[in-house]
């Protein structure tokens, strides 16, 4: 007979016993009716599974080893192999739960993306998030598709499945990340560079001088030479061009648009100019360029 006292382990959804594939994943959205689990999950650990609850609305009480929370609105908890927890949920509540194979967290199947999860496979972690935000609706769109690959039969669905879990994953990180910067004070030398990758993004099609983003940034062109210098290792001017360049290239590989319109779509009043600053940046020709890197592209 199992001793009173010792925390049950559970399969998935009280089976006893569960030996995962490595692509397993399971998807079910919150119980949402008083008959379904009695409103509550008493404690249990899961071997082998990593759990991700996501609430999308309403209460619940949640207890992760001997720390309790009492969660309100958006909320994703996630929970690595082996950790206590319990949960409670109030009329109404909305959200999903996915239960997936931890081995799809190791480092052997993932080695490029495992730095990124690290944190969350090694401990629990209660994230919040803002609905009015763009992270939010990209983790809704998510576990959505998810749930809809679970119901098919498609060809491939297993490993959609699994793309979309890493999906899921990037996006709680990523707010993790934001919700610490947020509340971590920055230097106004930090800020200024934040704003100014931000700046550099909305107009360097429009061909912005160097005066005109300190302007915007309400600091000098010798602060603002400094303060790239410090974090790119370059010029303002230089961190422009190169931004330029990175955008002539995916036009010269991606579109068949000529070489005098790349230059008018990236601002440029004289193509002859864009050729030559194309050229001293990158040591060949634009049509070069693109004879050399879209093989098989049949542009006309």
């Amino acid at each position: 007979m199992k001793p009173a006292n010792q925390i049950p382990k559970f399969g998935l959804y009280g089976e006893s016993s569960f030996s995962p594939d490595p692509g397993y994943v399971h998807i079910k959205d919150l119980p949402r009716n008083e008959s379904e689990y009695d409103w509550i999950i008493k404690p249990h650990r899961h071997e082998q599974m990593f759990q991700i609850i996501w609430i999308a609305s309403g209460k619940a009480k949640v207890q992760l080893d001997v720390n309790h929370w009492q969660l309100q609105g958006a909320f994703v908890v996630t929970i690595p192999a082996g950790v206590v927890h319990s949960l409670s949920f109030e009329p109404g509540i909305t959200g999903m739960v996915m239960t997936i194979a931890d081995s799809l967290l190791s480092p052997s199947l993932n080695q490029r993306a495992s730095r990124y999860f690290a944190g969350l496979a090694q401990t629990f972690r209660i994230t919040e998030f803002d609905q009015e935000e763009n992270l939010y609706q990209d983790l809704k769109s998510y576990f959505q598709g998810i749930k809809r690959e679970f119901t098919r039969a498609d060809e491939g669905h297993q490993q959609m499945m699994e793309w979309l879990v890493r999906a899921v994953l990037m996006t709680i990180q990523r707010q993790a990340d934001h919700r610490r910067l947020l509340s971590t004070p920055k230097s106004s030398n930090v800020q200024v560079i934040d704003r100014f990758k931000k700046l550099v993004e909305e107009h360097y099609q429009n061909q912005w001088s160097v005066q005109e983003y300190a302007s915007a940034l309400g600091v000098s062109v010798s602060t603002l030479n400094r303060l790239c210098h410090q974090h790119f290792g370059a010029t303002v001017k230089a961190v422009l061009q190169q931004r330029l360049l990175v955008e002539a290239k995916r036009h010269l590989i991606y579109t068949a648009e000529s070489l005098e319109q790349t230059a008018y779509n990236l601002g440029f009043k004289d193509p002859a100019y864009f050729s030559r600053m194309f050229k001293q940046l990158e040591g060949i020709t634009p049509s070069d360029y693109r004879k050399q890197n879209n093989a098989g592209l049949a542009f006309t």
